[in-house]
This record gives C-alpha cells, sequence and structure tokens, in this order.
C-alpha cells in the first residue's frame, strides 16, 4: 500500500472502468445537487431577510406612533396677567403633575418618582423674538435625581403666555439624561402645536 500522498492516484488505478463511470457518475450527481441546493438555500435566506425586514417596519411604525402619543401636546390655562415667573411655575407644576400621573399609569417607569420640574428659557434669537411678543419657550426638566453638578429626569418643551393665561407643554422622547438644555428632540418631530399657549 502506498504512503497518503500517492492513495488517491493508487485508488484510481485499483478501480475498473465500471467503478470509474460510477465515481464520476456520483461526482456529477454531487455538483447537479450543490447547483440545486445552493440557490434554495439562498432563497431561503433572502425570504428570512425579507421578513425580518417586514418586521422591522413595523415595529418601526408602532414605535413612531407610541413616540407620537407619548410626545401630544397638554395644554392647561392660568390666571391671565400673570407674571413670566408666575407662568413658569405653574407650567413646572404642571408638568410635575402630569409626569407623576404617567408613572402611575405605567406610561413612564418608575421608580424613581418625580421630585419636580425645573424649566428654563430656550436660548437664542427666535424664542427672544417669541418672548418680546409675550410667549415664552421652556426646556423642562422634570426631575428623577440630582446631585451637585447633575439633574436626570425626563425631558420637556413648554410654552406660557402669561398675558392670555394659555400654557402646554410636550414630553420629548430622549431618554432621561443628565444636562437637559443641551439634548435635542428625539427621533419623531415634535407636534407644531407644543409651541403655541
Amino acid at each position: 500500500m502506498p504512503d497518503v500522498s500517492a492513495l488517491p492516484g493508487w485508488a484510481w488505478r485499483r478501480l475498473g472502468r465500471g467503478g470509474r463511470v460510477a465515481l464520476g457518475l456520483a461526482l456529477v450527481a454531487l455538483i447537479a445537487g450543490l447547483a440545486v441546493a445552493i440557490p434554495a438555500i439562498d432563497d431561503g435566506k433572502r425570504g428570512q431577510r425579507a421578513k425580518a425586514r417586514i418586521r422591522e417596519a413595523r415595529a418601526q411604525t408602532a414605535e413612531a406612533a407610541r413616540l407620537r402619543r407619548v410626545q401630544r401636546p397638554h395644554r392647561a390655562s392660568m390666571t391671565a396677567g400673570a407674571t413670566v415667573a408666575a407662568a413658569r411655575t405653574a407650567v413646572q407644576g404642571r408638568i410635575t403633575q402630569d409626569v407623576r400621573a404617567r408613572q402611575a399609569s405605567g406610561e413612564l417607569s418608575t421608580p424613581p418618582q418625580v421630585r419636580s420640574t425645573t424649566c428654563r428659557p430656550v436660548p437664542g434669537a427666535e424664542a427672544a423674538r417669541l418672548r418680546a411678543a409675550g410667549v415664552d419657550h421652556l426646556r423642562c426638566l422634570a426631575v428623577t435625581s440630582e446631585n451637585a453638578s447633575v439633574a436626570i429626569g425626563y425631558e420637556f418643551i413648554a410654552a406660557t403666555s402669561p398675558a392670555t393665561g394659555g400654557m402646554v407643554w410636550c414630553k420629548t422622547t430622549a431618554l432621561p439624561g443628565e444636562k437637559f438644555n443641551a439634548a435635542s428632540p428625539a427621533d419623531v418631530a415634535i407636534d407644531p402645536g407644543c409651541y403655541r399657549p
């Protein structure tokens, strides 16, 4: 018997003509089987990818609808002719009540329970123009925890009109985080009604 490197040649020579034909036919059958099986496997993978894309699209549509519900405008009124500071205090209190109600209903996660809400004017020329026209645009944080340097909680935008007594607020869909004035609104556009008290 030959060494391992010479074994295939030795086996081929030991086969008779019928064995060689049978081996040749077996190789042709194997190649034909692979030619049929590989596209079928590839078609199966394509089908799985298409189903995964459909599931992903449905999940994204459902998430966008949920985010629009979470971000919907909430309106309230206060005494017309209030000061800017009083209007800001009023909207902060309403946002705190709103977050507590959402936490109780399960719409927002707990714990920790919201402690208070802090609102600051939105910077920029457009916000300054609106303030001059009597509308105060605010970025607010419903604080769930804080220390000397960081406050964490749920972000909102708000607008008040002290002269008319109108106020509106909308939760943004950014995850709770720190430095809320630097945060940007999330994937789903904020309803324009969130800017008009």
